[in-house]
């Protein structure tokens, strides 16, 4: 029998574990949600660093440069990645903030613009109920 390569464990995991989140007609309405990628991403992030660790054997046995730029492109990348989930959280400091960014980016999402108008509805009542000392006041006119 042969021996099994090492990344074939990670690539079925990775496939097996995103394969559920590929047919979307049974996700119910909160389709774009990253919690679906959260067991698929462990399989992607061993076989991204199984295939780094194979790069950086190869480029040991060239010049010792091919070392330093392998070491200086995995640093930049993950400068940037670092500074993408930076700027990317300020988005997430309420929901209004979250919708809207969002929306910027993606201005076809529907349900984004619904949940935008729920969330902005609600902070509105809010608002005039506790400007009226609790008591329900009517809508503006």
């Amino acid at each position: 029998m042969e021996a099994l390569p090492p990344d074939f464990f990670w690539h079925r995991l990775f496939f097996l574990t995103l394969a559920p989140v590929l047919n979307s007609r049974w996700l119910g309405p909160n389709v774009f949600t990253e919690r679906y990628l959260y067991l698929p991403s462990v399989g992607f992030c061993w076989v991204a660093a199984w295939g780094i660790l194979r790069i950086r054997a190869q480029a040991a046995g060239r010049r010792p440069a091919w070392g330093a730029a392998l070491g200086i492109v995995l640093g930049v990348v993950g400068v940037l990645a670092a500074v993408r989930i930076v700027t990317r959280n300020r988005d997430w400091r309420d929901e209004i903030t979250y919708y809207r960014a969002t929306l910027a980016a993606e201005p076809e999402a529907a349900s984004l613009r619904i949940n935008l108008g729920a969330s902005t509805g609600t902070i509105c009542s809010l608002t005039r109920r506790n400007a009226s000392g609790g008591r329900r006041s009517p809508p503006p006119q």
